[in-house]
Parts: structure tokens; sequence; C-alpha cells
């Protein structure tokens, strides 16, 4: 398959379940992150021919109504956290780059869900990939 100018819709070898095990890794090392053992969580890695940094679109459901405030709010105080501000959004190469943080962008609930939250992050994978 072509690498250039594509992107690659799994990373690896799936499973007889159709996963890869970057993807089954990622759920593991989130709920050992997070302390949530039983936390529900679906990853879908795709491969971009990029030179530098990784890039996630992460969406996450809650209990309850997401409060972006709130969420903004602690992101802002987070430690290795670099919130962008509203109506902008962090790039791997202009801004991840060099840096030791992760960016965090386009923080919203969802079109038609407001238990639903979609963030966008990316970070210097040579400094920050394995802790992702």
């Amino acid at each position: 398959r072509q690498m250039a100018f594509n992107l690659l819709a799994q990373v690896g070898k799936p499973d007889a379940q159709g996963h890869v095990s970057l993807e089954k890794r990622l759920v593991s090392e989130l709920r050992e992150l997070l302390s949530a053992p039983l936390l529900k969580i679906s990853v879908t890695c795709i491969q971009a021919p990029v030179f530098f940094g990784d890039s996630y679109s992460v969406s996450l459901q809650t209990a309850g109504e997401v409060d972006l405030a709130a969420v903004s709010a602690t992101l802002e105080t987070a430690a290795g956290i670099e919130l962008v501000e509203a109506g902008d959004y962090p790039t791997a190469v202009g801004d991840a780059v060099g840096q030791d943080v992760v960016y965090v962008g386009r923080v919203r609930s969802g079109v038609d869900d407001p238990c639903e939250l979609n963030l966008w992050l990316t970070a210097d994978n040579v400094r920050k990939g394995a802790a992702l």
C-alpha cells in the first residue's frame, strides 16, 4: 500500500476480533494511568505518514452532562497539559515538537449527546509518546 500522502486504517496485524496490539496496549495503559481497571475504552489507531508527533482524537462518555467550563478549568491547571484556547487547535509540528507537554484543544461536548466529551490531543512522540 502507498504510505506517502495516505492514512492507513490499522497499525499492525489484527487479532481474531480485529484489534491490533497497539490498540489493546493503549486500553490497558489508559486504565492503569487513570486507576480505572473497569473503564470502558474504545481505541482505533491509524497510521499517518508524518515526520513528527502523535495526535489523538478522544471521545469520552460521562455519567452526567459535561460541564465544559469545569473540564477546561481542570485542564488549565493540570501538570503537563497545555490547553489551547477555544476556537483554535494544536498541531504536532506547529506546537508539540520539542515540547514536554501534551497539548489539548477542541474541547467540546457531543453534537447530540451532552454526556459526551471530545478532545484533540497532540504531543511530541519522542518526549511524550510512551506516556500517552
